[in-house]
This record gives structure tokens, sequence and C-alpha cells, in this order.
């Protein structure tokens, strides 16, 4: 997707803003609500066109919503980083106009084959993908839907697994019971056999049915028994597996697919941390301005910030965003050495220093070596300077000396 350049004005800020993705949530709500009332009406009273108004009216709703979204992002509302749920809204609307027309067309008396019936029918089954809106509204159900979507290669893995199990076990129990009903006299029990296995593809619906509890596993046993004693043990064995373990197994997998999709990719988890530190240094500055600043002068002095430290609570706060304060003096002067300050320290650099230095005492010990570091190049560089000033002095005398001689 191509990156959206800002979009300012006034109708930008009405489309993102949360009131208006409250109103048309209302709409969408208010709209599932009439759709299956409708739905009843028309099946009691078999009206086909019953209460079509009301779906025009919501029609403008959502055309109207849909011509702001596209006046507002342009073409980056189909190829955006949104392009999914907008060409599913700009499908859901379109789909809808054409059921209208049809519908209008139908009403105009004029004849039409049942091509075009079928259609308006299709049409309107479409009209319930409106419901799916709710799901970007709802960040609750926006990872469900990541989590489905997801799942659906491991379903698709399950489902050609358990229809491979269900077809082996079937041609195993057909050939079985094949051998067994033709020394089987009793015309009454082969109907029963036939009913349920005459054929692979009927016994795949049998055992389909008996582990999913579409029909009692036992009925289909004590038909089987009656006729083999073999197919019946492979059929209770094949009920015990499937219940006991592969069942289990796909359930497993769904779990563990979806616990991966649950988890907050890299950009999520940044964000949630940048999130922690605004809040952790936002409660520090409150701290700070309220529990330490007896003279309100927005900078806080030594004397303020050892008396604040005797407060358990600022000290646990202090702990809470990891800065381990075993000696406080050294931490003081280690701030106020990053400040360049002599006596107080800024509140907002207070709270910036205190957020770089977080870790405990490495972090706080990292930071005075590279203040230490820092004044010994200092020094270094003024002896340096000094001896060079001493050098040229003595130079300078020596050819004064030589000079006078």
């Amino acid at each position: 997707s191509l990156e959206e350049p800002p979009r300012e004005g006034r109708l930008a800020n009405m489309v993102d803003s949360k009131p208006f993705e409250i109103l048309f949530g209302i709409c969408i709500i208010a709209n599932i609500a009439t759709l299956g009332y409708t739905t009843n009406y028309q099946m009691e009273h078999l009206d086909g066109q019953g209460f079509e108004y009301v779906n025009v009216i919501f029609l403008v709703f959502y055309s109207i919503e849909l011509a702001m979204r596209v006046a507002v992002h342009r073409v980056y509302f189909f190829i955006g980083s949104n392009r999914g749920w907008n060409n599913f809204d700009a499908f859901v609307v379109g789909s809808s106009m054409l059921s209208n027309i049809i519908s209008i067309f139908l009403q105009s008396g004029r004849s039409a084959n049942a091509a075009v019936i079928q259609c308006l029918r299709m049409l309107k089954v479409l009209r319930v993908l409106r419901v799916l809106r709710l799901v970007r509204m709802v960040s609750t159900l926006e990872s469900a839907k990541q989590i489905l979507l997801g799942s659906v290669p491991t379903a698709i893995g399950s489902f050609i697994m358990m229809v491979g199990t269900l077809y082996m076990v079937s041609i195993v129990l057909v050939q079985n019971l094949e051998l067994s009903l033709i020394t089987q006299d009793d015309p009454v029990i082969v109907e029963e056999v036939k009913s349920i296995f005459g054929s692979v593809e009927l016994g795949m619906l049998t055992l389909f049915r008996s582990i999913f509890n579409g029909e009692d596993w036992d009925k289909y046993y004590q038909t089987i028994a009656r006729t083999s004693s073999q197919a019946a043990a492979i059929f209770v064995f094949f009920v015990a597996v499937i219940q006991i373990s592969m069942l289990n197994s796909f359930a497993a997998a769904f779990v563990l697919t979806a616990q991966n999709l649950s988890k907050p990719d890299q950009h999520a988890k940044a964000m949630e941390e940048t999130l922690k530190e605004r809040q952790q240094a936002d409660q520090l500055r409150e701290l700070c301005e309220s529990f330490m600043d007896q003279d309100g002068s927005k900078a806080l002095s030594y004397e303020e910030f050892k008396k604040g430290l005797e407060c358990d609570h600022v000290r646990a706060l202090f702990m809470l965003i990891g800065l381990d304060l075993q000696n406080t003096e050294d931490f003081f002067e280690l701030v106020l050495a990053l400040s360049g300050d002599e006596c107080e320290v800024d509140i907002n650099f207070f709270v910036e220093a205190c957020m770089r230095m977080r870790g405990g005492a490495s972090a706080i010990q990292h930071q005075k070596m590279r203040i230490e570091q820092y004044k010994f190049q200092n020094d270094v560089a003024e002896n340096f300077f000094r001896m060079r000033h001493w050098q040229t002095h003595v130079n300078d005398k020596l050819d004064a000396l030589r000079a006078g001689v």
C-alpha cells in the first residue's frame, strides 16, 4: 500500500472524527435490527417487496458516507492501508444499489427471466454482509477477525486430514461388511447395513454423523455388531480415537494458532512501550511537582529531592520505573552534572534524565561514568592548555635572555 499524505480541512476532520464513526455505527446497528424484522415480515406475508423503502433509506446513508470518504482520501481510499475494508464497503454499497435497481425494474411490470430473479436473490443475501462492518468499528472484533482468517490454513489442514481418515476407515468397514453380508440370510439386516454403509460415500457420512453427534454412534454399532464383530471393533476403535485424540489435536492446533495470531506485532509492542513510558513520565512529573517541589519553582534542589524520597510512595514509583536509588546524593549530583546547573535542576529535565537512566544501578553508574569521563577530558584539556601556555611563556623568557646577551 502507498503512504497517504495527511488530509486537512473540515470534511477530513469530520470523516476522521469519533462522532462520525459513532453515528454510522448506530446506523449499522439500526440496519441490522430492521433487516431481521423485515426478513421475518417477508417470510410471514410472502411479500418480497415489503419494507423496501427502509433499505433505500439506509442505502442513502451508506452512499453519503462512502462519497465523503472517497472525497477525503481520493484514490488512497482504494489502495491505501485500509483498502481491504474500504473496498468491502464499496462492494456492499454497490451491490445494494444494483439490488434496488433490479427491484425497481421488476416493480415496473416488466418481465424478467430466471437469471435476473436469481441475481436479485443473491444481491439481497449480500445485504447481510453489512453486519460485518461492525467488525471494523470494534477493536475486539477486529482481533477476532484476524484470528479467524489466520486459522483458515489450520482449518483446511484439519478438514483434509479428517476427510482422509473418514475415507480410509469407510473403505475398511464397507469391505468388511460386504464380506459378511454375502453369508447373511436376514434381508432386514442387509437393508439396515446398506442404509448406513451401502457405499464408501455413505459410510463416510455415517462415520461423520457418529463422531459429531448427528446420530448416536451406539445405534450404528448395534447394526454393525449383528453383522460383523470385527467391523464393530474397528468402528468402536475409530470413535474412541477420534473423540479422544484427533479432535483434541485439532482443538490444540487452533488454540496455538490463535495464541500466535493474538500476539501484538513489533509495531504494536513499540507503541505500547512508548505509551507506557509516557505514562510513567507523566506520573513522575506530577509526583515531583506535588510532593517534592515545596517552593513551587518548577525546579528541585537536593534537600527537596531527599525529603521527597522519605515518602514510601515516591520511592516506590522510582523503583517502578526502574531506578534503584541506593545513593541519593550521587544520583542528584549526576542529574545536576547532566543539566549543567549548580544547585537546582528543572523538573522537566529531571524527569527526562530519570527516564534515560532507568534500569537500576547499572544505568546510573553508566551515566556517572560518562560524566566522570567528560570531566576527565575537560581536566586533561585544561592542563594541556596550561602546559602550552607555560611553555610559550618560558620560550619567550629564553628568547629575551638571548637577545640581552
